[in-house]
């Protein structure tokens, strides 16, 4: 074993032999399971086989933990997805990034195409998948953090969302020169994601886990979920109901745009939502400003699944969106 991660998600990396490497990478796409395994998979090898695959099929094993407050729309609630599907309060995907038919280091002892018999060794291959796309999201956060080196991890990933080109599902796609001049940024602390997560359900003990400090979840309330400063904006709802929600955030003023500026709310909502905006123009004088603002969106999806709107920002020369989504999930 090389390292040992215990922080956030517990993991490990570790050097294998050739004997060993060839064993994992003939792991079968469908294997049987014993009903004397536990009832939660807690490790993966990244063997480019998907975890929706039927090798992790959980037929006959326990439901969902009961703390789990989440629903599972189009495939069936079982234990392996259920921490994936949990944080409902928050848009996935966020940030889309170049991921298709990606020019990549290959490593030489594995074959270009998995075929059985393909005895090629190549240094290069064209490989698409999450895999792909994640390593441009980094570069993009490290480009911006060079030009932006005090920014936090969360300012830099409101630059890039709130920049993007605009999607179906999520921010939009990954545009690393917009990212360095958003005008606007949703930043965050470390305290904020702890009330997010105290308010997702975590008790001191869980928090602590991930935290790896003495962080507690005295006096947070579910509220704290909805408030936490991030570019976007999601509720859920069930079929027919009226909703009301009202999310909290605050903006900054970056040193990449212009100090004094007046951004106007600029709203765009299907039929059925309404989105109030207080206050609907903001007015900054500094570099580093503050301001806050609530947006409050209600409505009723009636037989719609999904329904999307935004908000963006607009001061003339920046455009800062953010997407507003609300989903439809199953009645308790």
């Amino acid at each position: 074993m090389l390292h040992s991660f215990k922080r956030s998600i517990n993991g490990f990396v570790v050097k294998l032999a050739d004997e060993e490497v060839e064993k994992i990478a003939g792991f079968p796409q469908q294997a049987t399971r014993s009903t004397k395994e536990s009832d939660i998979i807690i490790g993966v090898l990244d063997t480019g086989i998907w975890p929706d695959s039927s090798s992790f099929d959980d037929s006959g094993f326990g439901p969902p933990p009961t703390k789990w407050k989440g629903t599972c729309h189009n495939f069936t609630c079982n234990n392996w997805n259920c921490n994936a599907q949990q944080q409902n309060q928050r848009l996935w995907p966020d940030i889309a990034a170049p991921g298709v038919e990606i020019l990549a280091a290959w490593p030489p002892n594995a074959p270009p195409s998995g075929v059985k018999g393909d005895k090629r060794q190549v240094q290069y291959n064209i490989i698409s998948g999450t895999s792909m796309a994640c390593p441009h999201a980094t570069g993009v956060a490290a480009y911006i953090k060079s030009f932006h080196p005090t920014w936090s991890p969360a300012a830099i990933k409101s630059a890039i969302m709130t920049t993007e080109a605009e999607f179906a599902y999520g921010a939009g796609h990954i545009d690393p020169f917009m990212a360095l001049n958003p005008g606007l940024v949703y930043d965050a602390s470390e305290s904020d994601y702890v009330n997010f997560l105290c308010g997702q359900g975590y008790d001191t003990v869980m928090l602590q886990r991930v935290t790896g400090d003495t962080s507690t979840c005295v006096g947070v309330t579910d509220g704290n979920v909805w408030d936490l400063n991030y570019p976007s904006f999601a509720v859920s709802t069930t079929s027919g109901v009226f909703f009301s929600r009202v999310f909290t955030r605050t903006v900054t003023i970056t040193n990449a745009g212009s100090p004094t500026s007046i951004y106007n709310a600029i709203v765009t909502a299907p039929k059925g939502l309404e989105i109030k905006m207080n206050p609907s123009s903001m007015s900054f004088s500094s570099v580093g400003q503050n301001q806050n603002f609530q947006l409050r969106v209600q409505g009723s999806l009636g037989t719609n699944l999904l329904a999307s709107a935004s908000l963006i920002w607009d001061d003339g020369k920046h455009k800062v969106r953010s997407p507003i989504t609300v989903f439809l999930v199953e009645s308790k």
